[in-house]
This record gives C-alpha cells, structure tokens and sequence, in this order.
C-alpha cells in the first residue's frame, strides 16, 4: 500500500463552558435550528495552535486503494478549549477569526461528551496520554465532518507500535459507540402552558406553568398591554417581576375583579443555559470550524390570550319587620323595615350607597307618610364581592291597615347606578300591616281578699286584671287605666286629683293577661260603685279599649261604715259602777271597738248624759267630757276615756256616757244609748247617821283600861313562864 501523508487542518473547535443533554441530531442536519429558538452564541471565534504535530495511528483506505496517513495537531479556540479538524483540504486556522455559521447536531456533543475535551483530563479512555486521547476523538470528529466512514479505517502503521495503535483503537471505539448510541442532548424546550382559570373575591386567576428540560435558566412574559392592578405570583403566592420568571414551577396571573370585560395577548420567552456545538468558518484560506459553547437557548412561545367579562352587579331584597323579623307589621304605631339587600358581583374596596324606597302595591306609587315619602339609604365598602347589607325604613303605620308595602332598591358607585330590584309583586320585597284587632277585657277587685267590696275609710288597692287578645308577641305594650265614679259617668277625684295608673309590659303570646293596680283612700267613699277603664297602647297609638260604665266586671263598690264601738263605764276608784258622792271622781269608759283599719289614728270623744234629763251633764255651768287618740294595732280592740268631775249636788244621780269614733273629722262610729246599762254609772246617796251613848271621854277612856288590863295579865303569864325554866336549871 501507498503511504501518504495528509495533512488535516480542519478543526471543530469546543468550548467547555459546561456540558448539557438533550436528543441528537445527524451531521446532516448540523446548520438546522428551531424558528422558535434563538442562540446566544459568539458571533465570531478566534482559533490559534496549542501543540506540535501528532503523527497517526491509524491509515484511511480510498477509493482507489491507496492508504493515506492521517496527522492533527493540537489547537484551540480563544478560550482555550481543545479544537478538532474537520476538513481535511485545508490548513487549520491559527491565529483566524472565523465568523459563526450555525448549530451542529448532537453527535459532536456526545464526541466531546465520550472523547478528550478538556486539557489533561483523559475522560477514563484507555490510553496513556493525551496525543492517544486526542487522536482518538479526532478520527471521531474527521467521520462526523464527512471525511471518510468508519469502515475506511485500517487499524495499522509503521509509525506506531501495535500496543499505541491498540489503545487508540480502543479508545476510538468507546467515544464512537457513544456518538451513535448515546442519547444526550444538548436541545433544550421551553413552552407556557396553562393549567387552569379560577377567581377569588379580588381577581380573576390564570394559571400557568414553564416548562423546560433543563432547570438552569429564567423565564418571561410579556403583555400587550397594561392592566392596572394586574400582578404575577409565584407558587407561594409571592408576587414576582414578569422579567424574571422561575422555570418549572406554576406562576398566577391577576386581573382585578372590576376591570372592564377584555382580553389579554401573552407571550413567553424562556432562556435556557446549555452547550451547543457551533460552526464556524467564512475564510476560505483555512477550514471552517466547531465550537462547544455555553449559551442562553432564547424560546419564544406561541401568543396566548386570557379574557374576562365583567360581571353585572345583582342585588335581591328581603324585607322583614324589624320588631319581631317577621313580614306583618303593628298597626298605629312607629314601624322599622328592614330590608336586607343580598349584592353580587362587587368590587371589594369600593364603596356603594343603596338607597330604597317603600311603595304601595296597591296603587304601585311611593308609599306617603304625613306627605313624605318613606324613603332610605346604606352607605358601605364592599369586603366581599357577595353579601348583605341592611336598609332601614322608619314610619308610622297609622291608616296604613292592611296595606301591603313593597321595598324599591338602587346600587349606585361613584354616583353611578350599578344595580335595582323593583318588583312589585316580588314576595320577598313585601310587608303587610295587620289589621287592627287587639281587644282586651278587665275585672276589678279589692286586693285584699280578691272580692269586689272596698273597706271604707282607708287606703286600698284595686288590681285590674286585664286581658288580651290579638297583641303582637315580642312587642311592648302600654296599659293605662282610669277609676270612674259610676254614678257620675266621670274620673273619680281624690284630693282634686284623678285616680290612674299604668303598666308597661311584652306581649309573650297574641292572647294573656295583665295587671294594672290603683291604690287611693275610701275615706267619704262609702257606699260608692267606682269602673275601671282602660286604654291598650302601642307607642303612642290605642290600640284597644275597654270602657263600659255598666260592666260589672268593670267594677267594684266601696263597703258602708261598718266600725262598731262599745262601752263599759266604772268607777276609776274601785271598778264598781257607784260613785262617791260630794266629791271628786273619775269615770273609766272602756270603749271596745271592733273594725278598725289597723295602722290608722282614731279619737274617741264621749260625755257623760243625766239619764233623768237626757242631756249633757253639766257640772258648774259646763258639759263633761273626755278624749283619748290611738293608733289601732288590730281591727279589735279597746280603749280607755276618762272624765272627771265633782259629785256635789249629784247623789243618786245615773249617769250615762255617750262615745263618738273620729278618723280625723268624720265619725265613724257611736254609742249613744241611755238605757245601756254597761254605759251608766250612779252618784251614792248620803249615809244616815247612828244614834251615840256617853262622851267621847268616857268612850275613849273606857277602851283604855281595857287595853292596859289586858298587857298587865300579859306581862305576868310570861313572867311565870321564865321564872319555871330557871327553877328547872
């Protein structure tokens, strides 16, 4: 065979900025690029030789036979990665700057990926140095370049001894089977794809994810247009610059609720750190060459659009009477609606005015209070898109019976109506007034013993029991009534004033009882029949009243004068009924009473009569008289009055006592009987004198001698008696 020396100073030249994967492409496909993707790569590479020449290790068998040795030399780019040849017609750049021309495929990748690509390292190939290493990678880089196939090769030369030729061999094998086996890749994909659309109460939410093959990198996106208030998070919810996006992970993008209805065009650009091999050539004094660079693969997505509506604003009405939340309100009286407007579809943070008005459904006009109509506002900020929010309508209900009243409502923002609910017949919207049917019914009677008789002369308490029907349960009720004298027709006056009294109270049930109590005196009542009217308020409005003169439930009779006295007169002296006569005596009237008002002051003021003549006593020219005052501890009781006069002049005289009971001016009670015994007491007669024997004298001096006879008989019995008991000693 013929042995020629070629020399091929084609180069591809590898800049190991770092080393990516990705799916393979044939050399024949080496210029073809994405038109979606742009290369950040140099647009010109410098190339200079690093080394000596490098005699081969193996020959190429041509076409016609003949055998060509091949040689390489050591050389690289500008940043100092190692360079392979590639066309074996011309010399090796040194000292070029060749311009770039394209992007190869990934074989070249998965060469330098299984050969010699950075300066010492030997990659674990089998060989003892780095001329084998490189050599080997070389014949690689010669096949993928188009110089001859791999069957061309003759594994022999005198130049090198069979154990080099066999480690390059082998070397050879390993980068090769991997350049056709390998599966790396140095292409790199980038896409936005949307995962889904929400909304919350503030935003519209689009969701989307970058999707890369690779993590080293950044993403973008970019509008074509401005929304206010629009922003970008993050997977945590962070809000990020749309200039600096993370790959793999899924971003939102908001649109404020409120924004008008639209549409957004988006598009993305992912920039993905990889390795590529590039060409690079242009000087046709050297061959073109390749070059392993680190760089920002520039992914441009497809135009994506997201879109919105507006929503309308929707609002609903409940109204409901405020007292008692139910639909039907109290007639004549002061009435709060409270119409509770639902909302949708607001912008949280704005502010709204609701403002409503009340309308007869029978007419279909505004309703007309006092000439006004009733009419309402809210003013609020919306916390929420959806919600509630209370009107209040404050009116008197009075003429309004039965009449069905329908709520009107506007939404206004900024002075701008949003929204309106205005249905005449819409139920939810409608309050009726009740008719007036309250009615109430009263019995009258004496607190003390729940009859219908008063006692008389003292102070009493009637209790008006008073029921009810047809009341409102849970509202508040006035009941006010007034004593009347029946024989009058007209209020009963105490000390000028009218007897009345009033009891507020909540009604539990439509249907019950209450009572209402007056206290005042009897005193100059006796006798009377009193009625009691009442009159059932709601606020200010009757709303019953029960007013019968003739109502014998209505009433109760003040009882006649029932106290009863009785009296005991004695001689203060000795209790008997016999006075001395001719001098000064007191007589003890003892005056039991029986029904007295316990707690009250009473008088009792008697005299003492000449039963012969039947008048007042009269002792020098005047009556006599005696009083005593007491307060009775018990309806029954007794007490004492005492007269003390001269019997001079009066022997044998009876004499009667007459008693009077007063409760301040008005008697109450008397005892006035002449022939009652137990009232009368008599004047003694004057005793005869008994005819007398001897003086005085004698008398007195008759008793004398008696007396000392009997203490001398005395003194000497006793004196025997002792003078035997010494004798006896």
């Amino acid at each position: 065979m013929i042995h020629k020396k070629v020399f091929l100073y084609s180069a591809v030249v590898l800049s190991m900025a770092g080393l990516g994967v990705g799916a393979g492409k044939s050399v024949a496909n080496a210029t073809e690029t994405k038109a979606s993707i742009n290369y950040t790569a140099p647009k010109n590479m410098e190339y200079s030789l690093v080394g000596g020449e490098i005699n081969g290790y193996m020959r190429v068998k041509r076409s016609d036979g003949s055998l060509e040795y091949m040689i390489t030399h050591d050389f690289v780019d500008k940043n100092g990665s190692e360079a392979y040849c590639m066309d074996s017609e011309k010399p090796s750049p040194n000292g070029h700057t060749l311009a770039l021309q394209g992007k190869l495929g990934d074989e070249f990748y998965r060469m330098y990926e299984a050969g010699y690509a950075k300066k010492g390292n030997l990659n674990n190939l089998p060989v003892v140095n780095t001329q084998e290493a490189r050599y080997a990678t070389q014949i690689v880089s010669w096949i993928l370049s188009g110089n001859f196939k791999a069957s061309d090769i003759v594994w022999s030369t005198p130049e090198r001894s069979q154990e080099e030729i066999d480690r390059v061999h082998k070397a050879f094998d390993i980068i090769w089977d991997h350049v056709q086996n390998g599966k790396t890749s140095t292409d790199t994909t980038y896409d936005l794809k949307k995962v889904n659309e929400s909304e919350d109460d503030i935003y519209y939410n689009y969701k989307f994810k970058s999707e890369a093959n690779k993590t080293d990198g950044k993403a973008s996106v970019s509008f074509d247009k401005e929304i206010p208030g629009m922003r970008i998070l993050n997977k945590d919810g962070k809000e990020i610059s749309k200039d600096n996006l993370p790959l793999n992970q899924e971003i939102t993008i908001q649109i404020p609720k409120g924004t008008p209805t639209g549409e957004l065009k988006i598009t993305s650009e992912g920039d993905i750190k990889s390795v590529h091999v590039f060409k690079y050539g242009g000087d046709s004094a050297v061959q073109p060459a390749n070059s392993l660079i680190s760089v920002d693969d520039e992914h441009k997505t497809d135009e994506q659009k997201i879109n919105w509506k507006l929503k309308d604003i929707v609002i609903g009405t409940t109204a409901t009477d405020k007292a008692d939340n139910d639909k039907v309100l109290a007639p004549d009286t002061t009435a709060t609606v409270v119409d509770e407007v639902s909302y949708q579809n607001l912008i949280v943070g704005k502010e709204y005015t609701v403002t409503g008005k009340l309308m007869d459904k029978e007419t279909g006009k505004v309703l007309l209070v006092d000439g006004k109509e009733v009419t309402a506002s809210a003013k609020f900020t919306a916390k929420t898109p959806n919600g509630k929010v209370p009107v209040e309508f404050t009116f008197n209900t009075a003429g309004l019976d039965s009449k069905k009243l329908v709520a009107f409502e506007s939404m206004s923002n900024d002075n701008k109506e949003v929204a309106t609910h205005a249905d005449i017949n819409d139920e939810g919207q409608t309050v009726e007034v009740d008719k007036k049917t309250s009615k109430i019914g009263t019995t009258a009677t004496d607190k003390a013993d729940k009859d219908k008789t008063l006692a008389t002369d003292q102070k009493v308490t009637v209790v008006d029991e008073v029921s009810y029907t047809g009341l409102i349960a849970g509202k508040e009720y006035t009941v006010t009534g007034t004593l009347m004298d029946k024989e009058t027709g007209k209020p009963l006056m105490i000390d000028g004033k009218e007897v009345t009294k009033s009891a507020k109270f909540t009604a539990k049930t439509a249907n019950g009882k209450q009572n209402v109590e007056f206290t005042f005196d009897t005193a100059g009542l006796d006798d009377k029949e009193l009625v009691v009217f009442e009159n059932l308020y709601f606020g200010t409005k009757v709303v019953a009243t029960h007013a019968d003169i003739n109502d014998k439930g209505q009433t109760v009779k003040v009882d006649k004068k029932t106290p009863k006295i009785g009296t005991t007169a004695t001689d203060k002296a000795d209790k008997d009924k016999t006075l001395a006569n001719d001098q000064k005596v007191t007589v003890n009237d003892e005056v039991a009473y029986k029904g007295l008002v316990v707690g009250k002051e009473y008088t009792v003021t008697g005299k003492l009569m000449d039963k012969e003549t039947g008048k007042a006593l009269l002792v020098d020219g005047k009556e006599v008289t005696g009083t005593a005052k007491f307060v009775a501890k018990t309806p029954d009781g007794k007490v004492n009055v005492e007269f003390t006069f001269n019997t001079a002049g009066l022997e044998n005289k009876e004499l009667v006592a007459f008693e009077s009971v007063k409760i301040g001016e008005k008697v109450i009670a008397t005892h006035a009987d002449l022939n009652d015994k137990g009232q009368t007491v008599k004047v003694n007669k004057p005793e005869t004198p008994l005819p007398q024997t001897g003086s005085e004298n004698y008398q007195s001096k008759g008793l004398l001698g008696l007396a000392l006879a009997g203490v001398s008989a005395f003194l000497v019995s006793a004196y025997s008696i002792i003078k035997r008991k010494n004798t006896a000693k």
